[in-house]
């Protein structure tokens, strides 16, 4: 398959990089993906078996990390607190 040349189109949005840094996977016209050869200036359309021809794509910005850190360290830490919380209680009584 011969790579194309981007020519003309109305909007384009870069989507993500490639693991090597040297592609720029692109969303061309709301309905293609194209993989931009960054070093060639050369575009491949991308095909996604079972995709239909064209479609929406909706990026989300988020982590998989829970905004508190890692939940081992948050349960050792709440744990620690508990304890001292708890010698406090004993203490008063």
């Amino acid at each position: 398959m011969q790579p194309e040349t981007i020519r003309s189109f109305d909007y384009v949005r870069p989507v993500a990089y490639s693991k090597s840094g040297g592609e720029v996977l692109l969303e061309k016209d709301l309905k293609k993906l194209v993989w931009h050869d960054l070093n060639k200036k050369r575009v491949r359309n991308v095909r996604i078996l079972g995709a239909p021809d064209t479609f929406e794509l909706d990026i989300c910005w988020g982590s998989l990390v829970p905004l508190g850190g890692n939940q081992e360290g948050n349960a050792k830490k709440q744990q620690a607190g508990e304890k001292k919380k708890n010698k406090k209680n004993r203490k008063k009584r």
